[in-house]
């Protein structure tokens, strides 16, 4: 049962989203219908972008967004260190914004080198495919480095 729910989510939408400039396509989708607020703006006019942060446990995600692109970091919460993540997370992390229950806590945080006055959680069977989702980018993340 938990399985379906991972598979349907990654299967709901057109695997061709993957395949050249379609990708693109789908990061211009994502910021329009993204409904959250960001917890971080630079409003420097050389590098113009807003940041989302998302927790789970120990560890940080941060979307980044400028204008229509949008990079996805994993923050390594024993040395602070800013990873890119892969495209499939990227997608993942996409979709569960966009369909998955999202909660927001006014907290402020320090993450890596950002200060952020409120992030997101994820709740309920978002937050176990987030897990899982964690679980297989950590493991490349760990095996390019060895």
């Amino acid at each position: 049962m938990k399985n379906i729910f991972l598979i349907f989510l990654f299967c709901s939408t057109s695997y061709t989203t993957f395949a050249g400039n379609g990708y693109e396509a789908a990061d211009s989708v994502f910021v329009s219908s993204l409904e959250a607020t960001p917890n971080y703006i630079n409003k420097d006019e050389s590098l113009n972008y807003s940041v989302y942060s998302l927790k789970h446990k120990k560890d940080w995600v941060l979307i980044m967004t400028r204008g229509y692109d949008v990079s996805v970091y994993i923050v390594d919460h024993k040395t602070e260190e800013t990873v890119p993540a892969s495209n499939f997370f990227k997608y993942g992390i996409e979709q569960l914004m966009l369909n998955g229950k999202v909660g927001k806590k006014n907290k402020s945080k320090k993450i890596a080198d950002l200060n952020v006055s409120d992030y997101y959680e994820l709740k309920g069977k978002s937050k176990k495919v987030l897990k899982n989702l964690l679980l297989i980018e950590l493991d490349e993340i760990d095996k390019k480095k060895k």
